[in-house]
């Protein structure tokens, strides 16, 4: 399994140990690896589970972490391709790593078709802005 962004690890406790062979995950915020580290431990996984750390696009550093082409067959982003300012590279680079008849599971920010919830957004965009979070796309349209 490959899990790009996993950040300090939230979705780490939602894993079902008996079904991971191993997991690498793609953090290029070297500040967030401590508490990853934490996460995996609390978590049980610490014998299955790599930090990788560089961004999904450093097909290089990937390479020496065993992660290749057709070498994963479950991709999991969560939240990540809302704030990389080309998503569309990026799961390029995912489905190239991905086997033949792998799993993608994507969860992220999307724009809404209600026009109350895309307000919402907006003022979201807003202020994540204004606290210099310029790269967090809240509404994006994959």
């Amino acid at each position: 399994m490959l899990e790009i962004g996993p950040g300090s690890g939230n979705q780490l406790s939602r894993y079902d140990r008996s079904k991971v062979e191993r997991i690498y995950g793609v953090e290029p915020n070297v500040d967030l690896h401590a508490a990853l580290r934490a996460t995996i431990k609390e978590c049980g996984l610490s014998d299955v589970y790599t930090i990788v750390p560089c961004g999904v696009e450093d097909g290089e550093v990937l390479r020496k972490y065993g992660v290749e082409g057709e070498s994963v067959d479950t991709v999991l982003s969560v939240q990540v391709l809302c704030g990389v300012p080309r998503p569309e590279v990026v799961v390029k680079e995912l489905y190239r790593v991905l086997k033949p008849g792998g799993q993608m599971i994507v969860y992220e920010h999307v724009r809404s078709d209600d026009f109350v919830s895309r307000s919402v957004q907006r003022k979201c965009q807003e202020a994540s802005s204004e606290v210099g979070r310029e790269r967090l796309t809240w509404s994006r349209d994959l």
